[in-house]
């Protein structure tokens, strides 16, 4: 036989109208329910024929309904007439709601004698969130007195009952690390995205929990999928993804996450986004949108991208820039600004005043790092005698790691070092800037 909806709502209505409560419910389910037949005005009156049988779970809905505006006005003092028929007769969620109405005032005058009352028949029944409400009397002493060992006590149960705002607390406040490590799980398990954050970044900082970059990415995912954003869980599953920390490096994944994160303005996912473009990572190469990544990431003041920056420009001829953005890594020991700062102070070049004592200075600190373009340009100033006293000795030093370093790396590269600043161009033209860690 097919289905026919009105034939069968026909037929319910009939019996309903005798004041049969199964029919009535059935009409309220038809009601209700998406498709043609909805109707909320019907769906309203068959669920209130219900609740006036008694029936707690329809009372319940009925001031659910009414609290919400759902399928009819919004009108508390409904509201509350029909939760408190429900908890009367013993609902739980009825009684729990009733305690927030009262606890807070909502629909109600705030009374906390009642809001502790329904509270406490709930709670005693295992609600979840009527023991969280207890726990809030007992520390502000809001309706008994206040007790902090009674106030843990249902804070406790609410959590073991499964309230996972609670668990989420729990965990984030515990000095204890397996006790944290336990409710914050149990808490993101349940989809509460702070608390995956939180375990996230604990298992990625190892601090308060033990090391594990594999979950921290699993986590921290999670929470990114619900567009939590707090210290960006995007730019940290990002930089995983870029890094391969904790996961099997992804370019275009590392790209995803990055994206979303340096589109919110973090600076760190704005620095790696400008990685990705600069070397063709994950997208296609594209320098310009590098460089406007970088400059978004560098005035938010990160170093990285600052240093950057100053090479590009330099590379580009741009000294200007190149000092402009050098000038902060340099200060912090970044020895590609150092390098670069420090060859415009001995040319003179970007708007500095040449100063020889200054670039030797800045030049020097980049090769005591193993910059090896700072090294073959200290070289010949040894030689030369610019800026320094003139010492073949550390002449040679400087020459023979340099030769050593080019060697060890397998450079097809033969490189000349010449008695001008030229030397320092040529290299970093070389793009040997990148590679000069020994």
């Amino acid at each position: 036989m097919e289905k026919n909806y009105t034939n069968a709502i026909y037929w319910l209505t009939k019996v309903a109208e005798r004041g049969n409560i199964d029919a009535q419910s059935y009409l309220w389910d038809c009601y209700s329910a998406e498709g043609a037949q909805r109707d909320t005005v019907k769906a309203i009156y068959w669920l209130t024929k219900v609740a006036e049988h008694g029936d707690t779970c329809a009372q319940r809905k009925l001031g659910e309904f009414y609290a919400k505006g759902l399928y009819a006005s919004q009108d508390s003092s409904k509201a509350i007439y029909w939760f408190t028929k429900a908890a009367e007769q013993g609902n739980i969620m009825a009684q729990s709601t009733l305690g927030d109405s009262y606890y807070y005032g909502k629909g109600v005058a705030q009374d906390d004698l009642k809001a502790v009352s329904w509270y406490t028949k709930a709670a005693e029944h295992g609600d979840a969130k009527a023991q969280y409400g207890l726990f809030l009397c007992y520390t502000a002493g809001r309706g008994l007195k206040q007790d902090s060992l009674q106030a843990q006590s249902w804070l406790n149960k609410s959590a073991e009952a499964g309230y996972s705002e609670v668990q989420w607390l729990l965990g984030a406040f515990s000095e204890n690390a397996q006790k944290a490590e336990y409710w914050l799980t149990r808490a993101a398990e349940q989809g509460v995205a702070a608390a995956q954050w939180e375990l996230g970044l604990r298992y990625y900082s190892g601090e308060k929990l033990h090391l594990d970059y594999t979950k921290a990415v699993y986590w921290l995912t999670k929470a990114a999928e619900q567009g939590f954003t707090l210290l960006s869980s995007q730019a940290i599953v990002g930089c995983c993804y870029y890094l391969g920390r904790g996961v099997k490096q992804d370019y275009s994944k590392a790209v995803y996450w990055l994206t979303s994160a340096a589109q919110d303005g973090h600076p760190e996912a704005q620095y790696y986004l400008g990685e990705c473009y600069y070397e063709g990572n994950g997208v296609k190469q594209d320098l310009s949108t590098a460089v406007y990544w970088w400059t978004k990431s560098a005035e938010q003041g990160n170093l990285n991208a600052q240093s950057d920056l100053s090479y590009v420009y330099f590379n580009e001829g741009n000294y200007s820039e190149a000092v402009r953005w050098a000038a902060n890594p340099a200060e912090y020991g970044y020895v590609q600004a150092q390098g670069i700062l420090g060859v415009c102070y001995f040319s003179g070049k970007g708007g500095l005043k040449k100063d020889l004592s200054k670039a030797i200075s800045l030049i020097s600190k980049s090769a005591e790092q193993g910059h090896i373009a700072a090294k073959a340009f200290l070289a010949t100033c040894y030689e030369q005698g610019k800026g320094v006293k003139k010492n073949k000795e550390k002449k040679r030093s400087s020459s023979h790691e340099t030769e050593l370093f080019v060697r060890s790396e397998r450079l097809v590269v033969k490189l000349t070092i010449f008695l001008s600043v030229h030397t320092f161009f040529v290299i970093l033209h070389l793009n040997l800037a990148n590679l000069v860690y020994v």
